[in-house]
């Protein structure tokens, strides 16, 4: 059997088993990849170690010309292990421009997919990249972490995710809680292998749970929580390789667009993660599918089941994807016993495939974005001219020629008739009635006015003839023989009011009597007129007989 199917075979039967995931990077001085010339030091070489360096481990015998150590570092030695200098030049070492330069100063992020190798036992091999999504290819929930013997270590956990669970955790043998690690963190050893954060928002918890998937539906890695996934990405996408197909497709779980199609499946009643991925396997994984097509089955946070194909341009991840969503739909047609999933969509990425020298990154640019970019080329390059022309034409002194007037001809517009403005509807007015009282005296007439109030409510007023005031008349009185005088109100033939002196009563002749009497013996005297018995009222008459009187 191909190498490849058996561990693609494996790598589906082993899903919802314990996944051992290895640290790669290390700070060891003869890891070649941890020096600028990608190759250890030897005898011909001046090894300098920079400053702010994690610890360096040497576990084998190394002979160089000159080791340069910074002022705050640490180089451990293995058991057994010499270092030698040497001033003889080294036939068998490389020569280099310069000296050899340490570069594994920073540390290594624990979310990047790179940094680890997933393999079904502690100490196997590696799984192929492409049999794993990306979120797969870090730690998940229950997974085995190991952190072999031998090695040095620095790991970034600043990276500001909360927390990450694992299953278990043993560094160079030896095992850990979440407790222990917690307390290995703070010691020289665990600060100087993990980098952390001060503030506890920005430092990444392992949570160790020592707990195995048992159950038989499958479990998620947990790892494409959104959180989670933003900071894995942030890793892979450097390296995204462009697709050959127009239509891409990025499932879940996955940071690069691919070219091929996904199955998103819901689990149905009974189903068991073990049985589907047989079925799938037996059914559908053959000597031409393990040739040319990527498949993984996944499991998403949420509960969703996944399968995603991929091969170089979508074509026969599209065909094996339709013959599988065939065979389930057939399934479910009769009650979905065999498959146990109740439903099940499709995406595909299909279209021709693109030049293989085709740049990376990006999807391709479409015919309106080119027509953009084409029309925007043009518009600079008339600028251009434009300003061209108008500097040469100021260095040699000439006139700017004005462009031709341009006369356009007139269009008389047809003139649309006015519509008549929107009156407001008339009314007829009808003419004020005069106002009348029949039951009331209209009483006297006033000089300033034509006519009495009472007639239409519109009297004018008509000028007043002042009088000088150096000739001035005074009224004059006719003295009446009984020694009064004759009031113009009362008495007299036409007088508006009876003269109420000439009642019946004795007393009111006594006291009318008392009151001329007395309006005649001083300067200013006061008449008081009773009340007859058919009025209620009294009027009280002013005499004044200054030269100023008045009525």
């Amino acid at each position: 059997m191909d190498l490849r199917l058996l561990l693609c075979v494996i790598h589906l039967i082993g899903m919802s088993l314990a996944t051992f995931q290895r640290w790669l990077p290390d700070t060891n001085f003869e890891n070649p990849q941890n020096w600028n010339a990608k190759r250890a030091p030897c005898g011909n070489d001046v090894a300098i170690i920079p400053e702010e360096s994690p610890v360096v481990y040497l576990q084998v015998n190394t002979t160089i010309k000159e080791l340069v150590l910074p002022k705050n570092g640490e180089v451990i030695l293995g058991p057994n292990v010499n270092i030698g200098f040497t001033q003889n030049s080294d036939t068998n070492c490389p020569g280099v421009s310069g000296d050899l330069e340490f570069t594994a100063v920073h540390p290594e992020s624990w979310l990047n997919p790179t940094s680890w190798c997933s393999s079904p036992t502690e100490k196997g091999t590696c799984d192929t990249p492409t049999t794993r999504l990306d979120v797969e290819k870090v730690p998940c929930t229950f997974d085995d972490v190991v952190m072999p013997r031998g090695h040095s270590y620095y790991i970034d956990l600043s990276e500001g995710v909360p927390e990450l669970k694992i299953k278990s955790l043993k560094i160079a043998g030896s095992p850990f809680t979440s407790s222990s690690f917690a307390t290995y963190l703070t010691n020289e050893d665990g600060s100087r292998m993990f980098k952390t954060s001060d503030e506890p928002l920005s430092s990444t918890q392992l949570k160790i749970t020592r707990k195995a998937c048992d159950d038989k539906r499958g479990c998620a890695c947990g790892n494409d929580q959104l959180q989670i996934f933003k900071k894995i990405c942030t890793h892979v996408r450097k390296t995204c390789s462009r697709p050959r197909c127009k239509k891409t497709i990025e499932p879940m779980g996955a940071c690069c667009r691919m070219c091929g199609a996904v199955l998103n499946m819901t689990r149905g009643y009974g189903y068991d993660h073990a049985a589907f991925r047989n079925l799938i396997t037996t059914n559908f994984y053959t000597q031409e599918v393990k040739r040319d097509i990527n498949m993984t089955l996944f499991l998403t946070y949420n509960g969703f089941l996944q399968m995603t194909f991929n091969d170089d341009t979508g074509e026969k991840s599209a065909t094996l994807a339709r013959r599988i969503k065939q065979d389930i739909d057939k399934d479910l047609s009769k009650g979905g016993h065999k498959y146990a999933i109740s439903e099940i969509q499709l995406m595909l990425s299909t279209g021709n495939p693109l030049s293989p020298s085709a740049h990376t990154g990006g999807n391709p640019m479409s015919s309106g974005s080119v027509a953009g970019i084409a029309i925007g080329v043009i518009l600079i390059l008339v600028i251009l001219v434009v300003i061209a022309v108008c500097f040469a034409f100021k260095r040699t002194g000439r006139a700017i020629p004005k462009m031709p007037s341009i006369t356009m001809p007139t269009v008389s517009m047809p003139t649309l008739p006015r519509l008549p403005r929107r009156m407001p509807k008339a009314t007829a007015r009808v003419p004020a009635q005069p106002h009348t009282a029949t039951h009331v005296d209209p009483g006297f007439a006033n000089p300033l006015y034509d006519t009495s109030p009472f007639d239409d409510g519109n009297a004018v007023v008509k000028e007043m003839e002042l009088m000088s005031s150096a000739q001035e008349e005074q009224p004059t009185f006719e003295i009446s023989h009984s020694g009064g005088f004759n009031n113009p109100l009362y008495g007299a033939q036409g007088a508006m009011f009876d003269d109420p002196t000439k009642s019946t009563s004795s007393q009111a002749k006594t006291e009318g009597a008392s009151s001329t009497s007395a309006a005649s013996g001083s300067a200013k005297g006061t008449t008081e007129i009773p009340s007859t018995e058919t009025s209620a009222k009294m009027v009280l008459v002013e005499i004044n007989n200054s030269n100023d009187s008045s009525i």
